[in-house]
C-alpha cells in the first residue's frame, strides 16, 4: 500500500485555518494531540523543502519515520515528535533486538551536532546515541567492548528497520 502525506508550504496559513481556541492554545503552549504533531510535521517539511530536500515517508507495521532525506548516497531518517517524551520507534527497536541500554538525561546543550536543531527556538526532538566511557578525550579513555558492540547492534538494527525504503 502506498501512503501519501500532504503538507502546506505556508505554516501561517495552516494555523490561520484553525479556530480561535486552537490559535489561543498555540499561543499559550497548551496545544496537545494529533493537531500539534501535524503542525510540527508541517514545520519540519517546510524547513526541509526550503533546504531543497526531497521528502520521503516510510511506515511498516512497527515503525513510522516522517522524513527520509537522501544526502551524498546516505539516507538520514528524521522522526518528528511534538511531545516531550521518548521515541516509540527506538524503544520498540531496543526491545525487539534485546539490546541493553541506559538513558542519559541532558538539559540544554549536549555538545553534539544535535544541539543545532534540538535547542533552536521551540526545539526539535533529537536522539543522540552514545557509548558510555570514562576519561573522554584523554590518553587513558576507558570503554567497555560490550557497549561498543551493542551500540553497533542498535545502529545496524535501525538501518535494517528502514532498509526497505
Amino acid at each position: 500500500m502506498i501512503i501519501y502525506k500532504m503538507y502546506l508550504t505556508d505554516l501561517g496559513l495552516l494555523v490561520a485555518m484553525y479556530g480561535f481556541e486552537m490559535k489561543q492554545a498555540i499561543l499559550d503552549d497548551t496545544l496537545t494531540g494529533p493537531v500539534k504533531g501535524g503542525i510540527y510535521e508541517n514545520l519540519i517539511a517546510d524547513i526541509l523543502m526550503k533546504s531543497r530536500h526531497s521528502l520521503h515517508y516510510y511506515q511498516n507495521k512497527n515503525l513510522e519515520i516522517e522524513f527520509l532525506i537522501e544526502q551524498n548516497t546516505k539516507v538520514i531518517p528524521v522522526d518528528v515528535k511534538a511531545e516531550n517524551n521518548r521515541s516509540q520507534s527506538m524503544d520498540q527497536l531496543l526491545k525487539n533486538e534485546n539490546i541493553p541500554y541506559q538513558l542519559e538525561v541532558m538539559n540544554g546543550l549536549t555538545s553534539t551536532n544535535a544541539d543545532q536543531f534540538s535547542v533552536n527556538r521551540t526545539g526539535c526532538k533529537a536522539c543522540t546515541v552514545s557509548i558510555p566511557l570514562k576519561y573522554m578525550h584523554t590518553p587513558s579513555e576507558i570503554i567497555q567492548i560490550d557497549d561498543v558492540e551493542n551500540t553497533g547492534r542498535l545502529i545496524a538494527a535501525y538501518i535494517r528497520s528502514v532498509s526497505n525504503v
